[in-house]
């Protein structure tokens, strides 16, 4: 297989590389492709709303900065007691921030 060939890369063609947070790969784009998807979402209004949507639907109460765990099920979100798996567009406080990682 030619990769190369494969993908349209030619000499010179320059890339955005990115790096997984898990250290398991990267990902790599083609500038001019970088260019043409920009243009796309600066067209799309909406779109960083859904991707904003979509990122806080993989967090619960319990990865909340906020959250106070009470026992395993349940904690204090700002006086509130909250189920620890509760999805946080449902916070009570409309607070959540992602916990620091250790």
């Amino acid at each position: 297989m030619d990769l190369r060939k494969d993908l349209n890369i030619k000499t010179g063609d320059k890339f955005i590389v990115l790096k997984r947070k898990d250290d398991a790969g990267l990902t790599l784009i083609k500038l001019d492709k970088m260019d043409k998807l920009m243009f796309l979402i600066q067209k799309d209004e909406e779109f960083f709303k859904r991707l904003e949507k979509e990122w806080r639907k993989r967090y619960t109460c319990k990865d909340c900065k906020y959250y106070k765990p009470i026992d395993e099920t349940k904690g204090d979100c700002f006086g509130h007691v909250v189920p620890a798996d509760m999805p946080v567009e449902k916070c009570p406080a409309k607070a959540f921030e992602p916990r620091e990682k250790k």
